[in-house]
């Protein structure tokens, strides 16, 4: 005697396929919201080169690294911190709205103590 199994051919398509259809679906989306909000882009002109250079508490990178580099950062608010021993820090915040903004800092030296 054979047993007859019974299958439900929708059902098996829609178990085959809905894994697949919700990859590619929430891809497509990732894609199309990255592509609405664009980033900006900085430059830095920064004086002494070797000044560290921070976006929101993160390094990234020194003038020298950066010089007549674009960098590449998210639409917003931001907070950039300029510093260097021996000099007074720079810091100030930042709204990136345009497509590119240039940054052009000069530490200003911190003096030696005068004995008497």
């Amino acid at each position: 005697m054979k047993a007859q199994v019974n299958i439900n051919t929708g059902a098996l398509i829609f178990a085959l396929f809905l894994p697949w259809f919700l990859i590619i679906f929430s891809c497509s989306q990732y894609n199309s919201v990255k592509k609405s909000t664009p980033d900006g882009r900085l430059m830095f002109d920064i004086v002494p080169d070797d000044a560290i250079i921070k976006i929101d508490d993160n390094i990234v990178g020194t003038g020298e690294m950066l010089k007549n580099k674009t960098l590449r950062i998210k639409k917003g608010k931001h907070r950039v911190k300029i510093e260097r021993n021996g000099f007074f820090s720079r810091w100030f915040e930042i709204n990136i709205s345009e497509i590119k903004k240039k940054i052009k800092v000069e530490l200003r030296k911190i003096p030696e103590p005068v004995c008497p």
